[in-house]
């Protein structure tokens, strides 16, 4: 029987439950978690339920917690309608604190969030963060982050500009 069928909300556990399921099942059973994964990505819970997941006193796979990073840098690039304006800073606010959060890893879930905020920086540059590069090279100083190893803020702040080009390309395409 399909367990996608008409029970799974899209809440962070049955986030958990599928993305479990989608590496541990047979065949059938990973397309359907696959789909059902995939419709959560593009429900506007998927805007609520990413920072449960991201939260880094959640005790789950790196495998949740990457799919929760994705999930947001997929909202930002495809669903950017979604976000009011007056919800702009503190949605930059939170994929900063991530950023921190995951620094020391897992690598797969910081270089996801990095890409997320890129796609973020598009979104608002120059309208809305007029200042965007200023502040990120400023915020991303190992002074500023004295629990961080001063080569992996340096790290996250080129991995965060690297990837705006690429990002750019995606948005216009």
């Amino acid at each position: 029987s399909n367990l996608f069928e008409n029970v799974m909300e899209y809440t962070a556990n049955n986030l958990e439950k599928a993305v479990t399921l989608f590496y541990r099942t047979e065949a059938h059973q990973q397309a359907e978690a696959h789909q059902w994964l995939t419709e959560a990505q593009n429900s506007p819970q998927a805007w609520s339920f990413v920072w449960e997941l991201l939260d880094p006193h959640r005790v789950i796979s790196s495998e949740v917690q990457f799919l929760a990073a994705t999930t947001l840098h997929t909202k930002l690039m495809k669903h950017w309608n979604e976000v009011p304006e007056d919800h702009y800073e503190i949605l930059k606010k939170r994929i900063l604190e991530s950023i921190v959060n995951y620094a020391m890893g897992p690598k797969i879930v910081l270089n996801r969030l990095c890409i997320t905020l890129s796609a973020y920086i598009i979104h608002t540059v120059p309208i809305h963060w007029p200042k965007a590069f200023e502040e990120l090279v400023s915020s991303f100083q190992p002074h500023h982050l004295p629990n961080v190893e001063p080569e992996r803020v340096i790290w996250i702040l080129l991995e965060i500009l690297t990837v705006i080009p690429e990002e750019v390309r995606l948005c216009l395409s």
